[in-house]
């Protein structure tokens, strides 16, 4: 109830003392709202320093700590063993990435690559890159890099190979596109497989010049050095300096990133954190106190702006914006505990304090108003002038306008509420009466004295007043009626009312609950029924059906309809949504016992006055659904089993009927709110509840049976989530229990004693019917080898036809082109030099620029002819499809004669296919090319990426929507020297050579009028 009237408690927290430490240092902006929550070894991380933060595609965050590895689900850390063929030696955990379902985990002594399901160890500290690793990266083709004191390397097929020239130490890495830069004693960038100096910045002379580079979304270059500057370069001329603020100076910095809008994040070994963008819009947080000394080791940005902290022997922190920002001291209130508030007409906040005094909200800011003696203030309001007035606790009223305040003298010392009715009158309610002022005098009204007055609702022409001596009062038609126990309110303080325009009025209690009172007939809604507290001090109704309540433990929000329903008796619990400090209140404690102690902004928020400040509610950003239930696994007898479809039954072998499922319930935002229960229908129907950070389900010795298996989440005061995860499941008995094994065994033994009386001539009899059905079978198996056979003859003597013929063909090319090629060199020689001796002569000028251009063209086709006749040394290694079509799509790009959009489609889930990624990279290439120059009238280009559903390969199309081609032509597009459209048509024979030389097959399909399709299939990694 109100400050005086109630002792106070405060729930306090690291978290929250981290939140009210410091304040952004340029105007609020970014860290403004924003609350920290940390987690420490106590909430089960491996360890406190945390070096490494990553999030993988199933929603968990991976934790590397100096003493292992965790997956954390938002409540429980779960710690991961590694599994590598000679065990985990060392735990401290350097560095993770994450690429797509796999995470990459550096150790001091490895490297392993996993998912939830397990790691497996790909290098050892024999690597020499693993002795002094630093940092790791994958970059968009899934080529792993580690940066390390003996230089960068690159992982492939479990070697790290060293691909920087010479010994440098390489603490950071970053790539964007095709370059790759690391930090060092110099910043170095990898352009074209080669490494050079980034230029323009400097070259240092100790160890650790630049410790951190990171590029932006736009191509820019960031960089860290030793002495905690930030540098940012868009270009080899372009070196600028970040200027940061003073308290930064010095400051080593401790990780570095850029998330996707193109802003860098900076975090300091001394605390603070830094935003800046290439244009500009620096913002920095550095808060004071315990915060000071905290190290940041690793940084992560995730869309939603939210920053996760790896941080030096503080564990791990998350910096986020809540749905409750609360305003207090660090604001600039020079006392926490708020009493009222109110937005007037021109949407401007006024503060009132129990004890500090009365303040204006600017901008994020309280300002105190001095020209206001009075430092205890109760209520506040506006007259239909547009003054503000305020009630104090035993200085009178004051009336503001113009920017100074009069007294009213001491005619109403005590003012506990205010309110406008809908005719613009302000009510005052004070100790024993209530006064009315029209804009003109201010008068008391005669019947409704007697009462404290602590909230004054208006609906239409009729007021409705809580009593904080019990009951309430309602004013109608000029006339007062006060209502109490003998009209069956129960004997508690009247805190709050809410007329509700459907009849009646909702009645705030202290202690007594929520009361909805109409016509005489009382309805109680407290715990029993789901209220979140049996104390209510402010009731208000944001614009969503929700009704807002203010208590000791909390701000609370129940639906209006569901409330609506226990009255009328169609319902016998409502839902209670609790915010608490993990939302963003600072304490729980809620003052109440004056009016308005809950007001609603213009802007649709919700404001409360607590103990700690004024807290401001966005109910838009207030999670009320728990998040979804997913199954993680499922075993019976240690044999994992995927769960079946709605409505299917999933049938299990007989065994000992030992059951484990392992769910998940990824929730950031919702901290311990979070519970789960479970039941097993055909065992026990009953419902069992979960510990919060408890996600497995073990029965060591189910008997057989069917069963359902339920699982529900749900936030605590609310309903459970419905229907949640279902499994329908049959254990089927061991056949030697079944009753059929005895019936079996029995028509055994009487079919045993009737073959012995059959006789041995029975015997004989079907053992001469066996022999002729088998000759009989084996003379038809005969008869269709030889068919097969005699064709595969042919086509073997047809195919070494085509080969014998093909190698000529090869050595005859081979030879020409040898021949040709270098008379057409001097030709091409000869050319050039008369060029730059006639080249300025207008009579020989153009007929030398003929001879240089066809001397060009016959060696582009010397250069497809002896492609043609070469025999290559392939590189076949397993592809991922996606990749193989990314790169391709990419390359297209570049190219100015691809003039058509590339666009790609590429199921999900695809196996990789054996093949040589360069060569196949050049046929796919060459059929891109092939369609922007000859599909006429295409508009674009669609590469297509799908599964065989008659072999183990995989199918890659490139397809236009242009003329299509003749059936004739089709026949005869994979021979040499056939082109439709100029050219030396040797692209597609020799794409055809390079596809079978792979094991694989490329065909076309066209019509005119209907586009072409060219289709190369590739064997896939599941044929092996």
């Amino acid at each position: 109830m109100g400050t005086a009237m109630k002792s106070r408690w405060v729930i306090t927290a690291l978290t929250i003392f981290l939140l009210r430490a410091g304040s952004p240092v340029f105007g609020g902006g970014w860290a403004d709202g924003r609350v920290l929550r940390k987690w420490t070894r106590e909430d089960g991380l491996p360890q406190d320093s945390v070096t490494a933060v990553a999030r993988s595609s199933d929603g968990y965050i991976w934790v590397g700590t100096q003493e292992g590895l965790a997956r954390f689900d938002g409540v429980r850390f779960e710690s991961i063993a590694l599994v590598s063929r000679s065990g985990l030696r060392d735990g401290s955990v350097i560095a993770l990435a994450s690429d797509h379902d796999r995470l990459w985990v550096l150790t001091g002594h490895a490297l392993y690559r996993g998912n939830r399901q397990g790691f497996v160890e790909v290098l050892t500290e024999a690597d020499q890159s693993l002795g002094r690793g630093q940092t790791l990266s994958v970059d968009h083709t899934g080529t792993v890099w580690i940066g390390s004191a003996e230089g960068v390397f690159r992982v492939e097929k479990s070697v790290a190979k060293a691909d920087s020239s010479g010994k440098e130490w390489f603490s950071s890495l970053t790539e964007h596109g095709e370059v790759l830069c690391a930090a060092g004693t110099s910043v170095r960038c990898r352009v074209g497989g080669s490494w050079h100096i980034r230029k323009p910045f400097p070259t240092g002379e100790g160890e650790d010049t630049f410790t951190h580079v990171a590029f932006d979304s736009r191509g820019t270059l960031w960089a860290a050095d030793s002495s905690g500057d930030i540098w940012m370069s868009s270009g080899t001329d372009d070196l600028r300096r970040l200027e940061l603020p003073e308290r930064f100076s010095g400051a080593r910095v401790g990780a570095m990133l850029c998330d996707e809008e193109g802003s860098v994040w900076v975090g300091y070994l001394r605390g603070g954190i830094v935003r800046a963008g290439a244009e500009g819009g620096l913002e920095s947080w550095h808060p004071g106190g315990a915060w000071e000394s905290v190290q940041i080791l690793s940084l992560m940005v995730e869309d939603d702006d939210t920053l996760w902290l790896g941080t030096a022997h503080q564990g791990l922190v998350r910096f986020f914006r809540a749905p409750v920002r609360v305003y207090s001291e660090t604001d600039g209130l020079r006392v926490a505990s708020v009493s009222c508030g109110f937005e007037d007409s021109r949407n401007r906040q006024w503060i009132g304090t129990a004890g500090g005094g009365l303040y204006r909200f600017v901008d994020g800011a309280m300002i105190p108003v001095s020209s206001l003696k009075s430092t205890h203030i109760l209520s506040l309001g506006e007259d239909s002038l547009g003054r503000l007035w305020v009630g104090t606790a035993g200085d009178g009223v004051f009336i503001g306008g113009g920017g100074a305040f009069h007294s009213l003298g001491e005619t109403l010392p005590i003012v506990l509420s205010m309110t406008r009715d809908e005719a613009g009158s302000l009510w005052l309610g004070v100790l024993q009466s209530v006064y009315r002022f029209d804009g003109r005098s201010l008068e008391r009204v005669p019947s409704l004295g007697g009462m404290n007055p602590t909230w004054i609702g208006a609906s239409g022409d009729e007021m409705w007043l809580a009593n904080g001596l019990g009951g309430v009062a309602r004013w109608h038609d000029g006339e007062g009626t006060l209502y109490g126990e003998e009209d069956g309110l129960p004997p508690v303080a009247a805190v709050t009312v809410l007329p509700d325009d459907r009849g009646g009025v909702w009645i705030g209690t202290h202690m007594g609950g929520l009361l909805h009172f109409d016509e005489g007939r009382v309805i109680s809604i407290t715990t029993a029924e789901g209220l979140c507290d049996d104390s209510v001090f402010s009731m208000i109704e944001d614009d969503g059906g929700r009704f807002w309540m203010s208590s000791n433990h909390g701000v609370f929000a129940v639906r209006r309809d569901e409330l609506e329903k226990v009255v009328a008796g169609e319902r016998k619990t409502v839902d209670c949504r609790l915010l608490g400090v993990a939302d963003g209140l600072i304490g729980r404690e809620c003052n109440g016992g004056q009016q308005p102690s809950a007001w609603k902004d213009h802007r649709g928020r919700l404001w409360f006055a607590t103990a700690e400040g004024a807290a401001v509610v966005d109910p838009a950003k207030v999670v009320f659904d728990p998040p979804r239930l997913k199954i993680e696994s499922f075993a019976v007898d240690g044999r994992k089993y995927e769960p079946p479809g709605k409505g299917l039954l999933l049938d299990i072998s007989p065994g000992r009927g030992e059951l484990e499922l392992q769910f998940s319930s990824i929730d950031f935002d919702l901290g311990d709110q979070l519970h789960f229960r479970f039941r097993l229908s055909g065992l026990d129907d009953r419902w069992v509840e979960l510990d919060e950070k408890d996600r497995r389900i073990y029965f060591a010795s189910l008997p057989p049976g069917e069963y359902s298996l339920q699982i529900q989440n749900g936030l605590r005061g609310m309903s459970w989530a419905k229907p949640g995860l279902k499994i329908a499941f049959r254990l089927r008995p061991a056949f030697v229990d079944s009753r059929w094994f005895v019936i079996l065994m029995g028509l055994v033994a009487a079919f045993a004693v009737w073959i012995a009386n059959r006789g041995r001539v029975g015997i004989l009899r079907r053992r001469q019917k066996r022999l002729e059905e088998l000759v009989d079978l084996r003379t038809r198996e005969l008869a269709e080898i030889n068919s097969t056979l005699e064709q595969r003859v042919d086509e073997g003597i047809a195919a070494l036809r085509e080969s014998e013929r093909m190698a000529a063909y090869g050595r005859l090319i081979a030879g020409v082109s040898h021949e040709i090629r270098h008379p057409l060199f001097a030709i091409r020689t000869v050319t050039h030099l008369l060029g730059r001796r006639f080249g300025a002569n207008p009579s020989t000028g153009e007929e030398l620029g003929i001879l240089e251009r066809e001397t060009d063209r016959m060696h582009r086709l010397v250069d497809d002819l002896l492609e043609l006749g070469r025999p290559h040394e392939l590189n076949i290694v397993q592809c991922r499809p996606f990749e193989l079509v990314a790169h391709l799509v990419e390359s297209a790009g570049v190219h100015e004669e691809v003039g058509l959009p590339v666009e790609r489609e590429v199921e999900p889930d695809l196996p990789a296919v054996w093949a040589d990624r360069a060569a196949i990279h050049q046929v796919l290439l060459n059929l891109v090319h092939n369609a922007a120059r000859h599909a006429v009238g295409a508009s674009r280009i669609l590469v297509r990426v799908r599964r065989y559903d008659q072999g183990n390969s995989i199918l890659i199309s490139v397809e236009d929507d242009g003329a299509g081609m003749s059936s004739e032509v089709q026949e005869q597009v994979f021979e040499p020297f056939f082109s439709g459209a100029g050219g030396t048509g040797l692209g597609l024979a020799i794409a055809r050579r390079l596809v079978r030389e792979q094991k694989g097959r490329i065909k076309v399909r066209s019509r005119p009028g209907e586009g072409t399709v060219f289709t190369v299939e590739l064997p896939s990694g599941e044929s092996e």
